[in-house]
Order: structure tokens, then C-alpha cells, then sequence
């Protein structure tokens, strides 16, 4: 099980490649990422270059959208090293990642984007 403190720390590289994508493909949307990390605690990831977060619990009624992703915390650390270890998209296929989203509109720029949400 991976430490909290490796988690958090690989945090920014992940969302500095994930935004280079994003802004490369010029993909915005209102719908907020929550990736869960650890317990009760997500990464809030935004589509509109104003960064990432951390949420403890969130109020899902907060969101314009949402797609909620849980995640086993040691899969999610082998996703943030990179392609080399995991890949989302695997992960998505293989029914790894537990996908809870409102409105229900698949946003496959989205997904794309998230792709890239490692080191």
C-alpha cells in the first residue's frame, strides 16, 4: 500500500502533463474529475486550466458536473508513474476504476485527457 506522502507528492507532474494535453487538444468543460486517493480524500481535477485539488469528502451537489472515480490506491500509484506501469485507459476498460458521473454524458475528450494524468 502506498504512503500518502507518494500520492500527494506525484500529484504536479501528473496534472502539468495532464494539462499540456489538455490544452493541446483545447478541451474544456465544466465537469469536475474526482480521483479518490486515500479514505475519504480525492483529487479535484478541473478542465479549465485553474488547476487540482484536494477534497475530503466532497458534496457532490457542489458540481455543475462530476465524474467520481474510485480507484485501489495501489493501482492509482502505478496509474500516476506512468504508461510504463498502468495505463487509465486499461484500467477503465478492465473495469479497475469504480465510475460514478452526473450528468450521465460520456465526454470522450474527457477520458482522453485523463489519460494523461500521470508522471
Amino acid at each position: 500500500m502506498p504512503a500518502a506522502e507518494e500520492l500527494y507528492d506525484r500529484r504536479p507532474a501528473a496534472y502539468a502533463k495532464f494539462e499540456e494535453n489538455r490544452q493541446q487538444v483545447g478541451f474544456e468543460t465544466d465537469t469536475t474529475v474526482l480521483v479518490s486517493l486515500l479514505d475519504d480524500e480525492y483529487v479535484e481535477l478541473t478542465f479549465d486550466g485553474e488547476g487540482f485539488g484536494l477534497v475530503r469528502s466532497p458534496d457532490l451537489d457542489q458540481y455543475d458536473g462530476y465524474v467520481r472515480i474510485e480507484v485501489d490506491p495501489r493501482l492509482l500509484n502505478w496509474l500516476l508513474q506512468g504508461s510504463e506501469n498502468a495505463h487509465w485507459s486499461d484500467a477503465k476498460i478492465g473495469s479497475h476504476l469504480g465510475i460514478d458521473k452526473q450528468p450521465d454524458i460520456y465526454e470522450r475528450q474527457l477520458y482522453n485527457c485523463l489519460g494523461s494524468f500521470h508522471a
